[in-house]
């Protein structure tokens, strides 16, 4: 089951309310045992008599000129308007994008009202909110091909302010409220003069314009300026509603929409007419009733609309043509959705061909044709390419990874959202073992796991229950889900579903259902398979739902037990990174282990499309609390394992291992590499294991990039050395002794020649010293000792 994006629930309920739709629903007729489902009961107070006035028509406004004159200067006292919105309707899926990311996306942010119910003070909204409302406007501007930059005039919007506070504490609409109209102000009435209105505030009221519901507004006046090419500024005003000593207070919004900008010179605009729905991909939850086609000064009163939608032709209802809203407009609906109420989710992309001829342009014929393709955003769009992040080929605890994304058209930036991926345990879950694992997911007045078995049953509330695995999963190719069910009274509408969600749980969709019987049946298992969302990152849950009739009883619903899911793994330990439009970042990883990296692009520095692939990643090393002594080592196929045989740290497997810290000491296992190095020079100069003190310091002098030869030098120079060599011994004296003390055995003929004639040649003690140390000899001598790591102290 998908959520929906209509008008929000409040701006709805206030639409069937005005068209006399009724809130209250009877009841089922077996007490105790089923109930009917439905809306809470209506408020009964201040119900307002229309959710849209009749728009604004521009012979209606007599001031023009006077707001012309006011208006100079006005683009530098409201600063200069930002980039416009793109969007490519060709593209579904850059259309996708952009009402996932932005209509649905970008939450309203909150009003923070300052005005009073009690005292009829207007008030002001915050400037967040004000921004909410004018990225609507800009939304619908840029799906319809028109400047998609506008901003809120601040003088405006004040005096809207007190025009959305008359018509919500009136509880109607009027653009000439009179002095006896309750909170009556002369900036108010003004504003009600220059404005859209309507009964729903902020964004909601925005989308009651581009609605434009009811008979009275089947000119579409409120679209049309909403949607004027010519407006780069507004002014909002909206007030919440509330309920004050009893009385009930509807949210309205005024919009000013007609403007000094009016019958100035047409900004270009994407199709020459401004349609809705535009032509290419749209969103179905704003396909509404009516559709339209505007051109400035265009005669459409002769105009044909003619529609097929897969060939097929779809009868229309046009309406009666009336000028004098924003640019002349032509408005029809299908005869297969006359009635106001929004669209519902088509199960596929629907392609409708518009053709709209004789309209007269300059007292010529003119015929627009375009296609509108329906479709929901819910569903992916086929092939569609998806952020892939490059993961480091190798990532070690304690030193920087760089993480990067491959690059995507048109991103502002990117982010990365790593998991730590554990293992699900081939486990049967019953509420006994199900903490932390299961929890449940909205409050029902009973606790789902507080039985033997899971429940799942519907309370007077009404509220839909439902158990959520707490983590975010990662499924393999075999993944499913498998558990046993029984059930009381279930009805008919209500339904158990394993449902999947692919955005963090804001929509899921039906991976397994199974309707009430009106009847209690008995236990059987159910399997299902979870194959399809292999390798996607996702949320599940086990939710009862309803439409209607629910059975309320405490043994009534379904009862669940024994879940258990295969080929799964949970994702823990989420953390988002951002990402510049270059695409890389530096990341220091604090654990060790199994990682999943999730990538998305930004847009336009606003908004952002799905999350791609997961991405492996092995983070290698250890983290250990103790000293070296209270762990064994040994060495597997799998890697090194540390276990703890004192403390809490466990066991801990490191594939790769390059310098890992205790407590006391460090292990090195660069044993090809400066570690070794350092440990065979010294091991070789003193014939003894090297001191983890001395060690250290050489090997950090060696990190630092001190050449081999100058250790050495050291090492020849020192008391230690010369004590076990001699004060100033021969060459050939030196030559034995290296061989004895390094090798541990006489010299053979051959080399030691070799060696005497290269010192008799120029080569030093300290070179000597080094090819010694250095020699396969002596590594294979060493090799024992070191390939469980080489314990040293960190400088």
């Amino acid at each position: 089951m998908k959520h929906d994006a209509q008008l929000g629930a409040a701006a709805l309920a206030v639409l069937l309310a005005a068209c006399g739709g009724s809130s209250d629903a009877p009841r089922d007729a077996a007490p105790g045992r089923i109930s009917q489902g439905g809306a809470p009961a209506a408020v009964a107070a201040n119900v307002p008599t229309q959710m849209l006035d009749s728009a604004l028509r521009i012979d209606q406004v007599s001031d023009l000129e006077q707001l012309r004159a006011a208006a100079k200067g006005r683009r530098q006292r409201m600063g200069a308007a930002g980039d416009s919105l793109q969007v490519d309707l060709q593209d579904r899926e850059s259309v996708r994008r952009f009402f996932n990311g932005i209509y649905l996306g970008i939450p309203e942010a909150p009003m923070n009202w300052t005005g009073s119910y009690a005292t009829g003070a207007a008030g002001t909204v915050s400037q967040a909110y004000q921004d909410s409302t004018a990225l609507r406007i800009n939304w619908f501007r840029a799906m319809a091909g028109v400047p998609s930059n506008v901003t809120l005039d601040a003088n405006l919007s004040a005096k809207d302010q007190e025009a959305a506070m008359m018509m919500s504490v009136n509880g109607k609409l009027s653009h000439y409220p009179d002095t006896s109209w309750k909170s009556y102000t002369a900036a108010g009435a003004d504003a009600a003069g220059h404005s859209n209105l309507s009964m729903a505030a902020g964004v909601q009221g925005i989308d009651s314009y581009i609605f434009d519901y009811g008979d009275s507004n089947a000119p579409l006046g409120h679209r049309r300026w909403v949607l004027y090419p010519q407006n780069t500024y507004f002014g909002s005003g909206s007030v919440p509603g509330g309920t004050v000593n009893g009385v009930t207070y509807y949210g309205a919004n005024a919009l000013w929409t007609v403007t000094a900008e009016y019958g100035g010179v047409r900004p270009k605009v994407r199709d020459d007419y401004v349609a809705w729905p535009p032509r290419g991909y749209v969103p179905y939850q704003v396909v509404y009733p009516r559709w339209s086609i505007s051109y400035p000064n265009a005669d459409f009163k002769q105009a044909k609309v003619v529609m097929t939608l897969a060939g097929a032709n779809v009868p229309v209802v046009q309406e009666e043509v009336h000028d004098g809203y924003g640019e002349n407009t032509l408005a029809w609906k299908l005869s297969t959705h006359l009635d106001d109420m929004p669209r519902t989710k088509p199960a596929a992309d629907q392609r409708y061909s518009v053709t709209v001829s004789n309209v007269y342009v300059q007292g010529k014929p003119v015929t627009y044709s375009y296609d509108v393709v329906v479709f929901d955003p819910a569903t992916a769009t086929p092939n569609a390419i998806r952020t892939t992040v490059l993961p480091p080929a190798q990532a070690t605890l304690g030193t920087s990874s760089t993480m990067a994304v491959e690059p995507m058209a048109g991103a502002s930036g990117y982010q990365i959202r790593q998991y730590q991926r554990r293992s699900v345990p081939a486990t049967s879950y019953n509420p006994a073992n199900a903490a932390g694992a299961w929890l449940s997911g909205s409050p029902v007045g009973y606790d789902p796991l507080a039985g033997a078995r899971f429940s799942l049953r519907h309370t007077s509330d009404f509220r839909d229950p439902s158990l959520v695995y707490a983590s975010q999963l990662m499924l393999g190719s075999g993944a499913s889900i498998s558990f046993t069910r029984s059930t009381g009274y279930a009805a008919l509408q209500e339904v158990l579903r394993v449902q999947v969600s692919e955005d963090d749980g804001s929509s899921w969709s039906d991976a397994y259902s199974e309707a009430g019987t009106d009847s209690p049946s008995s236990a059987r298992q159910v399997q299902v398979s979870l194959a399809a969302y292999a390798g996607r990152k996702i949320k599940l849950r086990l939710a009862v739902t309803q439409s209607g009739r629910v059975y309320t009883c405490s043994d009534c619903g379904w009862n669940v037990s024994d879940i258990a899911l295969r080929d799964s793994s949970a994702l823990v330990n989420e953390q988002t990174y951002a990402v510049p439009a270059s695409g890389s970042i530096a990341v220091d990883f604090d654990q060790a282990g199994d990682y999943v990296l999730y990538g998305r692009t930004q847009y336009q520095s606003l908004y952002y499309g799905d999350w791609g692939p997961g991405a492996s990643l092995y983070v290698d090393g250890a983290v250990f609390t103790g000293k070296r002594a209270n762990y064994s080592v040994t060495k597997t196929d799998a890697g090194y394992v540390f276990t703890d045989m004192v403390g809490n740290d466990g066991v801990q497997t490191v594939r790769n291992p390059f310098r890992l810290n205790f407590t006391d000491v460090s292990l090195a296992f660069d044993v090809d590499g400066k570690a070794g190095a350092a440990y065979r020079l010294y091991q070789a100069a003193f014939n003894r294991k090297p001191d983890a003190a001395g060690l250290g310091y050489w090997l950090k002098a060696l990190d630092g990039n001190t050449p081999a030869i100058a250790i050495a030098a050291a090492f020849t120079a020192s008391k230690e050395f010369k004590d076990l060599y001699g004060q100033t011994p021969t060459k050939d004296q030196l030559v034995r002794a290296m061989y004895n003390n390094t090798l541990h055995r006489e010299g053979d003929a051959g080399g030691y020649n070799y060696w005497l004639n290269a010192l008799n040649s120029g080569l030093t003690p300290e070179g000597l010293l080094l090819n010694f140390a250095d020699s396969q000899e002596n590594r294979q001598q060493v090799a024992p000792a070191i390939n469980l790591g080489i314990e040293y102290v960190r400088y």
